[in-house]
C-alpha cells in the first residue's frame, strides 16, 4: 500500500481511500483526503482508527485536556476526540469549575471558549496560569474579529481556533503539544 511508509506507527486499516499516497500525515494530507473524498477524515472510520491508533500499543495516556465550553454537546464532542486520541478530558462548564479543576488536577491543556456564562476566556486564562503555570491554552470561539483575537492573544495563548472547526484541526494542534511535552514521541 502506498502508506506503509509513514512513520510514527500509522498504519492503513481497510481504507476506502486506496488513492491516498501522501508522505506524512500532517494537516496537507487530511485536507487532500477532503479534496479527494468530499468528507473530512473524521468520516472515514478507518483513516479516523489509523490516527488513533499511534497511541494505542503505549498504553498510556498522553495529556491531560480541560475542555472549558458551556455548550455540552460541544464540550462533548471535543471529549469524544481528544479521548478517541489517547488522551484524557474533563469538562468545565464555567469558569468557576474550570479553576477547581484546575487545583484539583494537573492539567496539561486547556482548550476555553471565550464566552462562558460567568467570565471570558481571556480573563479565565491569567487565573488558570496562577494554579497551573505549566498549562498550555488553546482559545476556541464562535466569534472571529481582529480585536477579539488580539486582546485573546495577548494572553499567550498557543492557538486560536474559531468554531465551527475540523476534528483534524484540533488533532494537529493537540499533536503538536504533545510532542513538545513528550519530545521523544
Amino acid at each position: 500500500m502506498p502508506w506503509d511508509h509513514v512513520s510514527e506507527g500509522i498504519s492503513r486499516v481497510g481504507c476506502k481511500c486506496d488513492q491516498w499516497d501522501d508522505k506524512t500525515m500532517g494537516v496537507c494530507a487530511l485536507e487532500r483526503h477532503r479534496a479527494l473524498y468530499g468528507a473530512g477524515i473524521e468520516d472515514c472510520l478507518s483513516c479516523e482508527k489509523a490516527l488513533s491508533e499511534k497511541h494505542e500499543d503505549t498504553g498510556a495516556l498522553l495529556m491531560n485536556v480541560l475542555v472549558v465550553e458551556d455548550d455540552v454537546d460541544v464540550a462533548q464532542v471535543i471529549v469524544d476526540h481528544v479521548e478517541r486520541w489517547g488522551h484524557d478530558a474533563e469538562i468545565s462548564a464555567t469558569g468557576k469549575q474550570a479553576l477547581e479543576k484546575a487545583r484539583q488536577r494537573n492539567f496539561d491543556l486547556a482548550l476555553i471558549d471565550i464566552f462562558l456564562p460567568d467570565t471570558k476566556g481571556y480573563d479565565l486564562i491569567p487565573r488558570l496560569k496562577e494554579v497551573r503555570p505549566d498549562m498550555w491554552f488553546v482559545s476556541i470561539t464562535g466569534y472571529n474579529t481582529r480585536e477579539l483575537e488580539l486582546k485573546v492573544r495577548e494572553q499567550r495563548v498557543a492557538y486560536f481556533m474559531t468554531k465551527p472547526f475540523e476534528p483534524f484541526a484540533l488533532k494537529a494542534v493537540i499533536d503538536h503539544m504533545e510532542k513538545k511535552k513528550n519530545p521523544s514521541l
